[in-house]
């Protein structure tokens, strides 16, 4: 110990206040998706399908159109986002265009308002609506299972 500073060898060991982050889909949004976003007010999807229609000079409408999903997806963002991927990359084809909510939704605007008082219109549901099918992405815990939206999602499904 420096003779500026008081030490105490006795005081007890702290636990650490940190705990291990997980790159799951909340850290991936807050890192990544809504800092790429953020000055085009468009969910990444949007912003994608913007940057295909430029390099390859198309419009937005008919890249929309192509890219219509085949494929509802239904997780918990608590899972890490690493065996998220690897779920979708072994349940999918690479042509299968699938719809995820983290991507679909623009995650700087409203998303509360987009959700609105009328679940049948808001964003998941007309994405369910226009899917031919759902994925549910289970993770190690089963939460899709204790998740309010994964439930509701389930319901709008059938």
């Amino acid at each position: 110990c420096s003779s500026q500073f008081r030490c105490d060898h006795d005081a007890p060991v702290l636990p650490s206040l940190q705990t291990p982050l997980v790159a799951n889909m909340h850290v991936l949004v807050q890192r990544y998706i809504k800092p790429w976003t953020k000055e085009h007010g468009v969910s990444y999807s949007g912003l994608i399908l913007v940057e295909e229609a430029i390099q390859k000079k198309h419009s937005v409408n008919s890249l929309l159109t192509a890219c219509s999903a085949e494929v509802f997806v239904s997780h918990c963002w608590n899972e890490p986002f690493a065996d998220f991927a690897t779920t979708l990359k072994a349940s999918l084809d690479a042509a299968v265009v699938a719809w995820v909510c983290s991507f679909g939704i623009d995650q700087n605007g409203n998303v509360a308002g987009e959700i609105g008082g009328d679940l049948l219109s808001c964003p998941f549901a007309k994405a369910l609506q226009r899917a031919s099918r759902v994925l549910v992405v289970m993770d190690s815990q089963a939460e899709p299972l204790e998740r309010v939206w994964c439930a509701l999602e389930a319901h709008l499904a059938f």
